[in-house]
């Protein structure tokens, strides 16, 4: 049997919580507090893209309204659509991070951690930066198509982030 001790309570406090990946890394970004928060519910997969409201009977079409070419799921906005990855290639080409440029099939949340590793540990706050900055600029793109009509090319978004 375990004594008390005030060590022991604050552990069994935070029992049964799910660990998030980059959880603390994403906090100590230089990325503004509204990226902070889309991160974390993009990796938790909380955003409200098309398979979410379909979900909750909110919508009928289920396709990625960058590409057209794939269901719109968190991790396909920010890393899978043919227009974030070009996006991505494009920006981390210029910080001569192209190795790192994201696969149709993966997810925010093994892909950053992973890529993250492979970055000298100078860089990785810029990385992380980055990331989240790039992560929200995706969604506000889509959302700009979808509510305003207004649809720019991956040359377009790369020349506003850099």
């Amino acid at each position: 049997m375990t004594e008390y001790s005030a060590s022991t309570a604050y552990k069994a406090f935070f029992l049964g919580l799910e660990f998030f990946p980059c959880g603390k890394t994403s906090w100590k970004t230089w990325a503004p507090a509204k990226c902070k928060i889309h991160i974390w519910l993009a990796m938790q997969r909380r955003i409200w893209t098309a398979d979410r409201m379909l979900q909750h009977d909110m919508q009928s079409h289920s396709n990625c309204p960058l590409c057209e070419q794939a269901p719109e799921t968190a991790d396909h906005l920010a890393l899978g659509c043919v227009l974030a990855r070009e996006v991505w290639h494009a920006t981390l080409q210029r910080c001569n991070l192209s190795h790192l440029t994201p696969l149709a099939g993966d997810m925010l949340i093994e892909w950053w951690p992973d890529s993250r590793r492979r970055v000298p540990q100078q860089l990785r706050k810029g990385f992380d930066s980055l990331v989240l900055l790039m992560v929200w600029t995706l969604w506000k793109e889509r959302n700009n198509l979808v509510f305003e009509r207004s649809a720019e090319t991956a040359r377009g978004i790369c020349k506003r982030i850099t």
